[in-house]
């Protein structure tokens, strides 16, 4: 598995041609940098022994990742939000309960018909902001997530990114890519995580059922982003790739790679 540095050096080499992409649809940009880069996983070996994960984005890229899945405080949360919010799950058939819905900072979002639930922020007893909560229009407060948590569950998921930015335009059928801008993020920041969140940039996914023992089960409830607002959720950001594009430029072939098993030892 080729390390760190090496996949830098091969980003620089690659970076300003135009490419057909390797595969259709939304993951062909990050199909084609990892064969472009001859790697066959997207997390590759950093500086310091740590994983650094690869991301790709189209410029104009909109579409949403989750930073992480993570079911809120205290152990009751899910089943209290459940049994307070929930209604029957007509798509499979069952009058089960569930409640899927999405969750932001900077309006609230209509339940039933009835309920409005919103994200916001929680402070200890000196005004300090030390957690994330949903809360109804009367400020009643059902979960929440405390701040360290918040920030371990970000970082063992993404503790070190390689964003890598791509142009876009269409050889008549096909897509072609230019790689133009690499940028390495690491340090989780959790007053721009809670300024994203606020904004209703960063998203609250609640994925919440219950199984045929009338067990509560968290699907996933999930932190969600666009990827052009990842940056953002950092601390410490360094560019190692800057170039311009050739717009006149001919789209060139990606070659195949032959995968081997990662090794990740330094």
């Amino acid at each position: 598995m080729k390390g760190y540095y090496e996949i830098v050096n091969r980003l620089n080499q690659i970076a300003g041609y135009w490419y057909l992409s390797s595969r259709e649809g939304p993951t062909g940009i990050g199909k084609t940098l990892e064969d472009l880069l001859g790697i066959c996983e997207n997390n590759i070996p950093g500086p310091n022994g740590e994983m650094l994960e690869l991301k790709a984005i189209r410029d104009d890229a909109k579409n949403m990742i989750t930073l992480f899945t993570k079911s809120p405080e205290p152990k009751n949360a899910i089943r209290r939000l459940l049994n307070k919010f929930g209604y029957e799950d007509r798509r499979r058939g069952t009058n089960r309960l569930t409640l899927h819905e999405t969750l932001s900072g900077n309006d609230y979002t209509l339940v039933r018909n009835k309920y409005k639930l919103k994200v916001n922020f929680g402070t200890d007893n000196f005004g300090n902001v030390n957690k994330i909560v949903i809360v109804d229009d009367n400020n009643t407060v059902y979960a929440y997530w405390m701040r360290e948590t918040l920030r371990k569950s970000f970082e063992n998921k993404m503790r070190r990114v390689l964003l890598v930015k791509a142009k876009s335009r269409r050889l008549g059928n096909r897509e072609c890519l230019c790689y133009h801008e690499g940028l390495v993020m690491k340090d989780f920041s959790f007053e721009n995580f809670l300024k994203l969140i606020m904004k209703g940039t960063i998203k609250i996914d609640l994925r919440i059922g219950l199984y045929e023992n009338g067990r509560t089960h968290d699907h996933g409830t999930g932190f969600r982003v666009t990827l052009d607002a990842l940056p953002q959720c950092f601390k410490t950001i360094e560019k190692v790739l800057d170039v311009t594009c050739n717009d006149s430029g001919e789209c060139l072939k990606v070659p195949p790679i032959n995968c081997e098993p990662p090794d990740i030892s330094l």
